[in-house]
């Protein structure tokens, strides 16, 4: 639903959802090391449809609005370990960087 309404994006920012989702992905059982374990697809496939629906909610929402409180998050220091993922890339990490640092 991310993908197709931004309504539903506005209201995961106003209820704190993305936040909540960002504290599961700084888990520590969400580590790279765990994650390139050939035996964590669903722990893989769990970070990718987090980070997905996240990547949505910057997109279809007021740019302001989604940064700060992404920023407020600390999203890039929770999502940047995901850059040592060999076994399967989490892509999405280029659309924060990109968003929070402008």
């Amino acid at each position: 639903m991310s993908f197709e309404s931004s309504a539903v994006c506005k209201r995961i920012i106003r209820i704190g959802l993305h936040a909540d989702m960002l504290k599961h992905l700084s888990a520590k059982t969400l580590s790279a090391e765990t994650l390139n374990d050939p035996k964590s697809q669903d722990k893989r496939d769990f970070v990718r449809s987090h980070v997905a629906i996240l990547c949505n909610v910057m997109g279809k929402t007021d740019r302001s609005t989604s940064r700060d409180a992404f920023i407020k998050c600390q999203a890039i220091d929770i999502l940047s370990k995901f850059c040592n993922v060999t076994e399967y890339q989490v892509v999405f990490h280029t659309c924060f960087t990109m968003n929070l640092s402008q």
